[in-house]
């Protein structure tokens, strides 16, 4: 039956799939190659920590180039989000988003396993920056199933306001209010028209103080 899955495959590992029917006493020829990459395995350390530093950084979307085992999605004809060299908080890079009213950017993070927490004891944390007063739209979200848009929860919604000044980099920090029984994806989307950045994001354990 249809969809067909194969699981026992290797992690961040590139495949190729040949198929062809099979009417018992004839069998057609294979098809094409078709290729595709399986994804990271999940990290199982936490703190986990992408500065966007240990990366080529660029200065031109044509040249530019996502983190490894993560995922850049767009509508654009250009591949943002990518790694920025001339925005950064600290280090040489950053990553890059872009949208404007009929297109959108979003980065998706590799899963990682936070299933051994119980709800409010993991922060994200992550600096933002914008271009223009105007501009700011952010949404983060986190999901075990970054396929299923259905199944994303928002966990905050960046509005011009949260980094009022053009230029500056604003720490933002949000409490994962879910108990995951499944490692968890963070996804960043630049829905409207609006230039972001994002650099230093931290997945990690929240202090708790009497």
């Amino acid at each position: 039956s249809l969809p067909y899955e194969i699981y026992i495959l290797d992690p961040s590992t590139n495949y190729e799939v040949y198929v062809r029917s099979n009417c018992g006493a004839e069998v057609s020829e294979w098809t094409n190659a078709l290729y595709f990459t399986t994804r990271c395995a999940p990290i199982t350390t936490i703190p986990y920590t992408e500065d966007f530093d240990s990366y080529a950084a660029a200065t031109a979307v044509s040249s530019g180039t996502i983190p490894t085992c993560w995922q850049g999605v767009t509508n654009y004809t250009s591949n943002y989000p990518y790694i920025y060299a001339s925005q950064h908080a600290s280090g040489t890079g950053s990553l890059y988003f872009y949208s404007t009213t009929a297109y959108y950017s979003k980065a998706i993070s590799p899963a990682i396993d936070i299933t051994t927490y119980n709800a409010d004891e993991l922060m994200l944390s992550f600096k933002a920056l914008k271009t223009g007063a105007s501009y700011g739209v952010l949404n983060v979200y986190a999901t075990t199933n970054p396929m299923d848009e259905s199944s994303y929860t928002l966990l905050k919604s960046l509005a011009s306001t949260d980094y009022p000044a053009a230029g500056t980099w604003y720490e933002q920090n949000v409490v994962l209010n879910t108990q995951y029984t499944e490692p968890v994806f963070f996804i960043f989307e630049a829905p409207v028209t609006s230039t972001n950045y994002v650099s230093s994001m931290t997945s990690q354990s929240r202090q708790f103080q009497n």
